[in-house]
């Protein structure tokens, strides 16, 4: 069977990175659970992975609605102003230009 290109496996952190990176879409840890065929605590787990790969992925905590239920807490890629850069400097100083 000769190689093609459209069968080429792609990693359950390579498919949250393009969701999340390349399409921005904003998921809920459900929907990116059932998308990448895992648990929700695995889909908590592959979010830390796309962190440690150097993304930006905030995590917006659902408010309440009006029967005090928690909404949905959904995931997104975003870049981080200037400021929280220089906080982030601020704070962790030398420890953080040495990594």
């Amino acid at each position: 069977k000769m190689f093609n290109m459209t069968e080429v496996k792609m990693t359950k952190i390579e498919k949250a990175i393009d969701l999340l990176v390349n399409q921005r879409l904003k998921l809920t840890e459900g929907q990116l659970a059932s998308r990448l065929g895992t648990t929700g605590v695995g889909a908590r787990s592959l979010v830390n992975k796309v962190r440690s790969s150097g993304y930006t992925i905030y995590t917006n905590a659902g408010g309440f609605d009006k029967q005090g239920r928690r909404r949905k807490t959904t995931y997104r890629y975003g870049k981080p102003t200037r400021q929280m850069v220089s906080h982030y400097y601020a704070v962790f100083g030398a420890m953080a230009r040495a990594a």
